[in-house]
C-alpha cells in the first residue's frame, strides 16, 4: 500500500502549470527528477503524510461485489482505489483537467502532442519504448486520448506487476524527458492522423460544426493539430516552455495533482 501511494502521489501532471507536494515529500527520490531505486525511501514514509483525507467505504450497488475507497493525497490528487477479486489484470487511468480548450491560440493541437510525447521516456526509464515493453511482457497495454477539457491515460497488467507499473506510470508526470528528436517525429506523428482523418467524414462534420461556434468560444479550435499549427512561423516548437502555457490563461483553479483524477 505504502508503495502504491508514493506512486500515487508522483502522478502530478506538466500539462499544469505547477508540482504541488508537501515539503517532507520532495525528499522522495521518485518524485521529480527521481531514482528508479524508491521502495527503500517508500517504505520508510509514514502513510499518514501520504493521505490527508480518506473515506473506507464507497456505497456501490448491491450486485457489486467489489470493494472501493477513496483517498486524497498530500498532492491533492484524488485517488479512488477499486478490489475486485476476481478480476485478472490489475488497471489504473489518470485524468488530467487540461485538454485541447486549453491549447494556446498559436498552438493548435499542442494538448495532443503532449498526451503522445508522455510515453517517450522518462528521468525514470529513458528509453521511448521502456513503458510498453514492460506492460507487454506482462500481459498489459496502454493507451491515451486527447478530450476537449481533459486528457486521459490508462494501462493494464498483471495484479503482481502493478507497484511497478504505478512507479514508471507517475513517472510520465512527474519527470517526462520531452526530447527534441522525440517531439520532431512526434509532430510528424499527429500530422499523420491529421491527414488520416481528413477521410472521416465523422471528423469532418465535426469540424465543420466546430466553425459554427463563436469567435473566441474553446469549442471552435483545431483539436487534432497539424506539422503548420505546431510548428508555427518558425517551424520549430520548445515543447518543455510551451507545455506550460496549457491552462495558463483562463484555466480554472488549482495546481498539482488537484488538476488530476485517478482511479487503480
Amino acid at each position: 500500500m505504502r508503495r502504491l501511494l508514493v506512486s500515487l502521489v508522483g502522478l502530478t501532471s506538466p500539462l499544469v502549470r505547477s508540482y504541488a507536494v508537501t515539503p517532507s515529500l520532495q525528499r522522495l527520490p521518485h518524485i521529480r527528477g527521481g531514482s528508479r531505486h524508491t521502495t527503500s525511501t517508500a517504505i520508510a514514509v509514514d502513510i499518514e503524510q501520504l493521505i490527508v483525507e480518506r473515506t473506507e467505504s464507497v456505497r456501490a450497488p448491491p450486485l457489486d461485489t467489489r470493494t472501493y475507497r477513496h483517498v486524497t493525497l498530500a498532492n491533492g490528487l484524488r485517488a479512488l482505489l477499486v478490489h475486485d477479486a476476481e478480476a485478472d489484470r490489475a488497471a489504473a487511468a489518470i485524468e488530467v483537467r487540461a485538454g485541447h480548450f486549453s491549447d494556446p491560440l498559436d498552438r493548435a493541437g499542442l494538448a495532443h502532442l503532449t498526451e503522445h510525447m508522455m510515453f517517450l521516456g522518462t528521468e525514470v526509464e529513458p528509453d521511448e519504448g521502456a513503458f510498453k515493453a514492460f506492460l507487454q511482457k506482462h500481459g498489459g497495454s496502454s493507451n491515451a486520448f486527447t478530450g476537449m477539457e481533459s486528457t486521459g491515460f490508462h494501462f493494464s497488467v498483471h495484479p503482481s506487476q502493478l507497484p511497478a507499473a504505478l512507479e514508471r506510470f507517475s513517472a510520465f508526470f512527474s519527470c517526462p524527458l520531452l526530447r527534441e528528436d522525440s517531439t520532431r517525429r512526434e509532430m510528424r506523428a499527429v500530422d499523420s492522423e491529421y491527414r488520416r482523418n481528413l477521410q472521416d467524414d465523422s471528423r469532418r462534420l465535426f469540424q465543420l460544426l466546430k466553425t459554427t461556434s463563436a469567435d473566441g468560444h474553446p469549442f471552435r479550435k483545431f483539436s487534432t493539430g497539424n506539422l503548420e499549427t505546431l510548428a508555427g512561423e518558425g517551424g520549430e516548437i520548445e515543447i518543455e516552455t510551451e507545455i506550460e502555457t496549457i491552462g495558463g490563461e483562463g484555466g480554472e483553479g488549482g495546481e498539482g495533482g488537484e488538476q488530476a483524477r485517478t482511479a487503480v
